[in-house]
């Protein structure tokens, strides 16, 4: 009887699981339909285009432009890589790739090198700051976009890159070899103060997580170290692994980090330290930015969850997404987005609903989570910081003057006048810097238009369109009047924006870009926001409390 029972049971069990499979048997079915039906259709409108199309068209680059408009429809990571592309990518990949070792930037309508490498072929032939860029390799690039210059620059080490360029009155041409430079991940890590230590992590590269461990240790071991600013801002992010590895220096071991998960199995992957860390007690900061993007997302949002330090800074870029690459026929490949992260309280630090094209803000941010101490946290939103340090919005002046060339000519013409330098800690500026400089932009007729020039524009418009010119001429021309006599007075309103600006320009000069951190520090806002809360250990313990 207890047989029968047994055997009536597991066939009804069994009838379950034929139901079941037969089932998903049938979506999958349905899908592979659907898959064979488009494949079909997509084929036939590709062959008719060019088949009858009215012009002949190029075969290769009409399926590209079908290829890049279907996965645009996604996200912007999913992308299709032509053969050479792949190539390309591949020897960046690889790290085979060198560069002349320049910066440059369209200042006043002119493409203007703005940085030499230390070390670089630019550096070693003579290549200026403010040389402006003419021609590369014989072709004509003074009107073109500076993404477009900069896809010309990177190549196979050891390769050479012809420009042209102008100095003054004068041509001059080079042959830069473009090198395999040494990028540091960690450009700069010192003492801000006598207690608290600074670490600029630029990239999650290879070797990133040993150079923030031999900055760490360096710093300790000569200092008597009460705290630790880990700078990520304007740091896009890299190697997932990197990130997870930095993040074992300052946490316990098997703590779990980072999840990836997707629609398949093999997408989900968890990440945990898996070293004893060197230091889970020292006060720390993480500064993140509005472009403080992926692995930066993940190591300041793993540290918010955790407790394990304060996030300063503004909110960051909100890229969750994980890119496998896929090898497609004939030496193709494609980027495709396989999964998201999720860090330890379980949100997802993924900003753009791609799926709804548009930012995942009020349902999400509706979803609480937790960090270790039950601090509220919410998804959706990328990481936002335990303290938002705010930034007064530049007012047209402002642009006009970092848009220009007149900054950056000026504190090239101020070196070369003044060619004796101080010492770094030393250095400060002249008390009459800011009037020549003044000159020097009012000699060059340094114009920018207010936004509310605009709108008194638009009002005169409207009241000639409306015959209510002649009622309000005397108001406008009085608006007009006042607003030029307020202009006057922005130099003075705005100086000590504008001191800071000139300040590090010029420092650049004597000292290089890699050095400057320390005058930098003189005016970094979220730095003094840092020193003050790394300072006080009531302030820093508030802020993980829930």
């Amino acid at each position: 009887m207890i047989l029968k029972r047994l055997s009536k049971k597991w066939r009804t069990t069994l009838g379950v699981l034929v139901v079941l499979v037969v089932s998903v048997s049938a979506v999958k079915v349905v899908t592979m339909f659907e898959v064979t039906k488009n494949l079909e259709i997509f084929t036939s409108v590709y062959k008719e285009v060019h088949l009858n199309y009215v012009e002949e068209v190029n075969a290769g680059e009409l399926m590209k432009t079908g290829i890049d408009a279907m996965l645009a429809s996604l996200d912007p990571y999913t992308n299709y890589y032509t053969e050479s592309q792949a190539e390309d990518a591949l020897i960046q990949r690889k790290g085979d790739f060198g560069t002349p070792g320049i910066d440059i930037e369209l200042l006043q309508g002119n493409v203007v090198v703005t940085s030499v490498k230390s070390g670089s072929s630019a550096e070693v032939q003579g290549l200026r700051l403010g040389d402006i860029l003419l021609e590369i390799n014989g072709r004509d690039f003074s009107t073109k976009p500076v993404s477009e210059i900069y896809q010309t620059f990177d190549g196979a080490t050891g390769s050479f890159l012809k420009i042209k360029v102008k100095r003054g009155e004068e041509l001059l041409d080079f042959n830069l070899e473009r090198q395999k430079l040494d990028f540091k991940n960690v450009p700069y890590f010192g003492m801000i103060n006598t207690d608290i230590g600074y670490i600029k992590l630029d990239q999650f590269m290879d070797n990133s997580a040993q150079e923030v461990k031999d900055a760490f240790i360096d710093l300790r071991s000569k200092n008597n170290l009460k705290g630790i600013v880990l700078d990520l801002r304007n740091n896009g992010g890299g190697l997932l692994i990197d990130a997870v590895r930095i993040l074992n220096l300052f946490v316990n071991k098997h703590e779990l980090l980072v999840v990836t998960r997707g629609r398949t199995e093999a997408a989900y992957t968890e990440y945990r330290t898996f070293d004893n860390p060197i230091d889970t007690l020292i006060p720390l900061v993480v500064l993140i930015n509005e472009n403080s993007a992926s692995a930066s997302e993940i190591v300041s949002g793993t540290i918010q969850d955790l407790d394990r330090g304060v996030v300063i800074g503004k909110n960051s870029f909100g890229k969750g997404l994980v890119q496998n690459v896929l090898s497609l026929p004939y030496r193709n490949q494609m980027k495709v987005t396989i999964a998201k992260y999720y860090i330890p309280s379980g949100r997802c630090i993924q900003l753009i609903d791609y799926s709804k094209n548009k930012t995942s803000d009020s349902a999400a941010k509706k979803t609480v989570f937790f960090t270790k101490n039950k601090r509220k946290v919410y998804e959706g939103n990328g990481i936002k910081p335990d303290l938002e340090v705010e930034r007064r919005v530049d007012n047209e002046f402002l642009k006009a003057l970092k848009n220009s060339n007149y900054i950056f000519q000026f504190a090239t013409q101020y070196h070369k006048q003044n060619p004796d330098s101080v010492s770094m800690e030393n250095f400060k500026l002249k008390s009459n810097v800011f009037e020549e400089f003044k000159k020097f932009c009012e000699l060059n007729n340094l114009t920018y238009t207010t936004q509310t020039e605009l709108q008194i524009e638009k009002l005169k418009k409207s009241s000639e369109n409306e015959s209510y010119n002649k009622d309000i001429n005397d108001l406008i021309s009085s608006l007009t009047s006042n607003l030029n006599k307020s202009k006057e007075k922005d130099w003075e309103r705005y100086k000590a924006d504008i001191l800071p600006i000139l300040e590090v320009e010029i420092a650049k000069r004597y000292y290089g870009e890699s050095s400057l951190y320390p005058i930098v520090f003189r005016h970094d806002k979220e730095i003094h926001t840092s020193l003050e809360i790394l300072s006080s250990p009531a302030k820093y313990s508030k802020f993980l409390l829930p």
